[in-house]
């Protein structure tokens, strides 16, 4: 019952409900309406998931493989400005890639790196510079082989001569027969 007032004494009730757009009954989502967009979401999620993973292996093995050259960089250049011999380690320690310089290790990667992500695999574990910073003693070249766990993707760092020029590529056939 609605009550509406048209003079100061008189007041007329109407009996008839009105019916306001703003209380209609279609305003608002259906449950269908909701679950298409809940399947469109979902379908799309599933698309990029794979691609969003796969950026992310790439950006791991990148920094890894980055950090790589800087530490075998640095210590060559130790080995230079200290004038002795100095033999990198590099390897997985614990399910994590770490490169040990004169007995101390540094993990390689990102920031809150998981276990067991990213390996580091080479037929020569260690890379010795002279005092000069020439390699010491080893078949050239020498090649690090950075992969995740669980994707193809593959990077290599590539001591290439007795000078210590370092190579890097994310070409599979290069780093299994690298060319001088």
């Amino acid at each position: 019952m609605i009550i509406r007032r048209f003079s100061a004494s008189k007041l007329v009730l109407n009996m008839k409900p009105t019916r306001s757009s703003a209380n209609d009954s279609s305003a608002g989502f259906t449950f269908i309406e909701v679950l298409i967009v809940v399947i469109i979401v979902g379908i799309l999620a599933a698309i990029a998931t794979p691609s969003w993973l796969a950026y992310a292996n790439r950006r791991r093995v990148n920094s890894v493989e980055n950090g790589l050259v800087q530490v075998l960089r640095q210590a060559q250049q130790q080995a230079i400005r200290e004038r002795e011999s100095i033999e990198v380690a590099v390897g997985n320690d614990g399910g994590y890639p770490v490169a040990d310089v004169a007995g101390d290790p540094e993990r390689l990667g990102p920031e809150g790196l998981k276990a067991n992500v990213i390996e580091i695999t080479s037929a020569a574990a260690t890379v010795s510079f002279d005092y000069k910073g020439m390699i010491i003693d080893e078949d050239l070249p020498i090649v690090f082989n950075i992969s995740p766990t669980n994707s193809g993707i593959q990077h290599c760092v590539i001591v290439a001569s007795i000078l210590g020029n370092l190579k890097t590529s994310n070409d599979p056939a290069v780093c299994a027969q690298p060319q001088l």
